[in-house]
């Protein structure tokens, strides 16, 4: 994906100069390749947080259990609330969900931990795509707004 803005950004007619269009260019380049970068590591913390999770399941199972028993706990602490029946019975059926995943942890601790990766990660890479989408269009318009100006002077704006 590095590079494709830049190509586009050169061909663009309303960016105005070759000297602003080579500007933008260079902004563009730059975010690709931080974006880039920051796919890499996420990638890379991924893959390596999936393989110690795949090759020791006890230490996942344990997570698992310790998730659990969280999710039970909180249940417990909004039980004691005093917001309602329907609220006591949400709080309740939290209680019980913790408990069926501490009781589940040996049998799909592997999976669920592999699963919270998975999730996180694709967390990261949504977080990094809106970022960059984000930080296209400001450098476009900048870009923009420095071809009207260059249009209604007529020079370059450094």
């Amino acid at each position: 994906m590095a590079g494709v803005h830049a190509a586009q950004t050169m061909n663009a007619n309303d960016k105005g100069s070759l000297v602003n269009r080579t500007k933008c260019a260079g902004e563009h380049l730059k975010n690709d390749l931080k974006t880039g970068l920051k796919v890499g590591l996420v990638s890379t913390l991924t893959a390596g947080a999936g393989m110690a999770a795949y090759h020791s399941p006890a230490a996942c199972v344990k997570v698992t259990g310790k998730a659990g028993q969280g999710v039970a706990t909180i249940g417990k602490w909004l039980g004691k609330l005093n917001l309602g029946k329907t609220f006591a019975k949400a709080a309740n059926n939290l209680e019980k969900f913790g408990g069926k995943i501490m009781e589940k942890a040996p049998k799909y601790g592997k999976f669920a931990v592999l699963a919270g990766i998975g999730v996180l990660a694709m967390s990261a890479f949504t977080r990094i795509a809106k970022k960059q989408g984000y930080n296209e269009g400001k450098i476009d318009q900048k870009y923009e707004d420095n071809a009207k100006i260059e249009k209604m002077t007529g020079s370059i704006v450094v």
